[in-house]
């Protein structure tokens, strides 16, 4: 099987991957967004529409994971990623070491002092791998900050002041 990471991202790739998504990020997706119903072509427009530094890895030339982060303000960026359950079984150890590595240059750069992640309330494992593997801590729950009303845990990353 062949691996192939890059910073291209096609909107078939996109595509692929709101198509396959895993249930709980699809269960995140329609909290956030106030959806009754999962829709892909949403998820597919969203994900394309976003700016910033983004990266993709494709096992045999199938997307597998993507993600980057977008700029909320000046120094402070947010993370997303979306991939399918095949992908994460199988490929688990290099997706966790290229958002690393993506987490560790994006906050190692001059004008970032922040990076920050959210959830859905209740994705401990997903909770887990932010801590353990990507360096996040725990910043707090946000009562009813979804659309729907669900409550949302803050991770963060922060550079160390001067």
């Amino acid at each position: 099987m062949t691996l192939k990471i890059t910073d291209q991202i096609l909107i078939e790739d996109i595509a692929y991957l709101a198509r396959n998504m895993r249930p709980d990020e699809i269960e995140q997706d329609l909290a956030v967004t106030g959806s009754a119903e999962y829709n892909p072509q949403q998820a597919i427009l969203r994900m394309a529409m976003v700016v910033g530094p983004k990266i993709l890895v494709l096992a045999d030339n199938v997307p597998v994971v993507a993600g980057g982060f977008w700029q909320v303000r000046p120094g402070v960026w947010e993370g997303w990623q979306l991939g399918t359950m095949a992908g994460w079984a199988a490929h688990w150890r290099t997706i966790t070491k290229v958002t690393r590595r993506l987490n560790d240059e994006w906050l190692a750069r001059p004008d970032v002092h922040r990076l920050q992640l959210y959830g859905l309330a209740g994705r401990e494992k997903t909770f887990e791998w932010y801590e353990r593997a990507l360096g996040y801590r725990r910043e707090a729950t946000l009562s009813r900050y979804c659309a729907n009303g669900a409550d949302a845990v803050l991770f963060a990353r922060t550079k160390e002041a001067a």
